[in-house]
């Protein structure tokens, strides 16, 4: 094992605790979203002000870990840096800077701890990985292939990193095989295929051991695509499906036609979740509006005519615990201002455990932002008084 990577060997294993729900041997199909245990929110400690307090003046941050030693490290983006702060939000310190050398960033994606107290990154735009130790001193850094997306793990042995990407080579295929297929138009303005999700999967010394592939989607779009094709137009806010890893090396697929979450490992799927919920309709306003938009857009055509069914989720995230975190599609109203005149009226949040058994549910207020979870705290961030950026820790307690 390299020398540096032994950090890893420790990783904790991951924790099912549980704030309420059934029993492991439940069974978890046809769950009324209704009978979901709710959790409140107790806040405990907030970060972030316009200016005052060292450490505390962000520029934005990305996504934030809790290490071993229970530290929090935030990603900051303007510019790329690590920020550390004590449990209690005492200021430890930053971390790295913007460049192109050792312990330096170009774009900060990812945080994972390490069982040692530090954290390993992932830099996309500098395609690779770097190690920081428990007092925030850089200690190596790793190359990554090509095509690396913004997302990693490290398995529970502390011993596999998998690391996200495209598959631009099966893209490429695609295209070809489409153009010899004489579909590659496919209308006014032809569809190109998406780069499959893949994950890749390094071993000890950061080699490449093999590839994960997951089933493709009916439709995946980047949002705001709009494409006019011989079927008619494709929009955006259709996507079939949501997927993240979990630290077992395994791949949670949500599908968005009904509330299902999926787990696949070894080639074979099994139902993890699935909850009879109905889907949020657009009301005729909305659907309207949305409708207007896209036909201006000069891809399209002819005028579109949208499901008036929302997609049922909108976001999937695993938390340190590997608890599925699945938020909900609700009710828009309208509100005034520029640009589009609707917006969900709430942020709605349903947690499972990695085994399916649920947890609960979890209301955020508008603009609030989901970052990490651990145990019984949740960690968000949200906008104060004078538009400062601000990370709030709570204690989640059923109730």
């Amino acid at each position: 094992m390299h020398p540096t990577m032994r950090v890893l060997a420790g990783l904790v294993a991951l924790s099912v605790a549980v704030l309420g729900g059934c029993a492991g041997d439940a069974d978890h199909t046809g769950l009324d979203p209704a009978d979901l245990p709710t959790i409140q929110l107790e806040e405990e400690l907030r970060l972030g002000v316009v200016e005052g307090r060292e450490g505390e003046e962000f520029g934005g941050i990305r996504g934030l870990t809790l290490t071993s030693n229970d530290e929090v490290w935030l990603m900051e983006i303007r510019p790329p840096m690590l920020r550390r702060f004590a449990q209690d939000g005492t200021f430890l310190g930053t971390s790295g800077r913007e460049g192109e050398g050792p312990g330096e960033f170009g774009a900060l994606n990812a945080v994972e701890p390490l069982p040692d107290g530090g954290v390993l990154v992932l830099d996309s735009r500098q395609g690779r990985l770097s190690h920081f130790d428990a007092e925030g001193a850089f200690v190596d850094a790793w190359p990554l292939p090509s095509g690396i997306g913004q997302r990693f793990r490290v398995d529970e042995a502390g011993e596999t990193v998998y690391v996200e990407a495209r598959d631009n080579e099966a893209r490429s295929q695609a295209m070809r095989e489409a153009a010899e297929a004489g579909a590659a138009g496919g209308g006014a303005q032809g569809q190109l295929p998406e780069a499959p999700i893949v994950w890749i999967r390094l071993g000890n010394e950061m080699e490449v051991m093999d590839t994960i592939r997951t089933p493709p989607a009916e439709r995946e779009l980047g949002g705001g695509m709009v494409f006019s094709t011989a079927a008619g137009p494709v929009v955006p806010g259709l996507s079939e499906r949501l997927q993240v890893l979990d630290r077992q090396g395994r791949v949670i697929h949500a599908w968005n036609r009904s509330y299902t979450l999926e787990v696949e490992a070894d080639g074979q799927a099994d139902t993890l979740v699935q909850v009879a919920a109905p889907p949020v309709l657009k009301t005729p306003a909305e659907r309207r509006e949305l409708e207007e938009r896209i036909g201006e857009d000069p891809r399209v055509d002819s005028p579109p005519s949208l499901n008036p069914e929302k997609p049922i989720l909108a976001e999937l995230e695993l938390d340190l615990d590997d608890r599925v975190w699945a938020r909900l599609r609700t009710e828009a109203e309208e509100v005034d201002g520029p640009g589009f005149q609707w917006q969900e009226t709430e942020v709605l949040w349903h947690v499972w455990n990695a085994d399916g058994t649920p947890v609960g549910s979890v209301r955020l207020d508008l603009g609030v932002r989901w970052m990490e979870a651990r145990g019984e705290y949740l960690w968000v961030t949200a906008q104060g008084e004078g538009g400062e950026q601000q990370i709030i820790q709570y204690r989640m307690v059923e109730g």
